[in-house]
């Protein structure tokens, strides 16, 4: 399989960001397209970009772009509304136009990249003129959502395997030179979908499952700030690895480990479990030890309480499935994101030898707080004891 990466190209450049492997900390990590005495560039006005009918056929094609640029327009409330239209014709680069469409890479020598975005800039007004965006029409493009192929949004790769055909991720791509084009540049420092690796799947709507994350969110209420409020808290299980940096130096988003009992945590947050996988069996009282991340969408800080559920399917069903006594806390300031470490005793009265999901569920303190990404499967699976004698306790 070759590396695949995104590129953002300005004029003649291509703009690339390197890392020295550095752990992500409170200060602003986003990063702005800047140049001569401007700190950052943005659009003057809304953008107006128009795809390609050759490229993208069908709406299922062109929802595979438009979706994730609603995404970026529901930061805030609507302060950047990408408009949309469409040109029968193919790659054309024309000064003045916002164009989308698909291109032979080899052309330009960069095979080895999924799509890039030509920014154009006018460092005296320090605005953003002109965005092309281009996907490699040489690769082949899934353009669904992961439950469209069978595959679970909590696990979904950018890299997709369907009918034994490697194919890659449009909608992840889209976003992020939708990123580019809003004036984001690459960001190799934190939890972001300008970062590099498998992306974390929100669990909402599949036209609002790739989002941005907080890193980019906090960057695009600084180039485009209202006073619209935004309360939105969510759970998922990938965190950014920066032992495993790409060959641009961007550390990889990978996902977390599978929960498992024994009695303690592993070294590393990405081992394959979490805790001992010596037993998939586990009794009461036993301690199920899990890793997963939490994401403050929110312009507002927020106290969320996580439980862990034990459910016969991957759905929550908060009524009918059976929950961990065991409660933890966290606090987590605006646009930001954490990763928990947490154990949970296994409840009394789980059915003995049924298979159980095990699902992480929080709850935030911020009013009228979107609820529908509030819980995900986590990876792996637990069956409880026949024999629960003390010898066979995972402790």
């Amino acid at each position: 399989m070759k590396t695949t990466r995104l590129l953002a190209i300005t004029g003649a450049l291509l703009t690339m960001a390197f890392s020295q492997g550095l752990q992500p900390t409170d200060a602003n990590a986003y990063e702005f397209f800047t140049g001569g005495a401007c700190s950052k560039l943005k659009w003057a006005g809304d953008p107006l970009f128009e795809l390609s009918t050759i490229s993208f056929p069908g709406q299922f094609s062109r929802a595979a772009i438009h979706d994730p640029g609603n995404t970026i327009e529901n930061v805030g409330g609507h302060w950047l509304d990408f408009g949309w239209t469409t040109f029968n014709g193919n790659a054309a680069l024309k000064n003045g136009d916002n164009e989308i469409y698909g291109a032979s890479f080899a052309q330009w020598d960069m095979e080895n990249f999924a799509g890039w975005a030509r920014v154009r800039k006018n460092y005296v007004t320090c605005k953003i003129t002109e965005v092309d965006i281009v996907f490699d029409s040489d690769d082949l493009w899934y353009r669904g959502v992961p439950e469209d192929y069978g595959f679970n949004y909590w696990q979904s790769p950018y890299w997709l395997t369907i009918n034994g055909q490697s194919r890659k991720s449009m909608r992840q791509v889209a976003l992020h030179e939708l990123l580019h084009a809003a004036g984001l540049r690459h960001e190799d420092n934190t939890w972001a979908m300008m970062n590099y690796g498998d992306r974390p799947w929100s669990n909402h709507q599949p036209e609002h499952q790739m989002s941005p994350l907080p890193d980019d969110r906090r960057g695009l209420r600084v180039l485009y700030p209202n006073s619209v409020t935004e309360n939105d808290v969510a759970i998922v299980n990938h965190y950014v690895n920066y032992d495993d940096v790409s060959s641009n130096g961007v550390p990889r988003q990978r996902q977390l480990c599978v929960a498992a009992g024994g009695d303690g945590f592993s070294d590393s947050m990405f081992d394959t479990y979490c805790g001992k996988p010596t037993k998939l069996f586990v009794c009461p009282g036993d301690r199920i030890y899990t890793r997963f991340s939490i994401a403050n969408y929110s312009t507002s800080s927020t106290t969320v309480q996580q439980r862990l559920y034990f459910s016969s399917d991957t759905t929550l069903q908060t009524f009918l499935d059976t929950k961990s006594d065991t409660v933890w806390s966290k606090s987590l300031g605006a646009g930001r994101h954490h990763r928990e470490g947490h154990s949970f005793v296994v409840p009394a009265d789980l059915f003995t030898g049924n298979v159980y999901n095990l699902i992480m569920h929080l709850e935030s303190d911020l009013p009228n707080e979107f609820e529908g990404n509030n819980w995900i499967p986590l990876r792996g699976q637990i069956v409880t004891a026949n024999n629960c004698n003390p010898a066979f306790h995972n402790n």
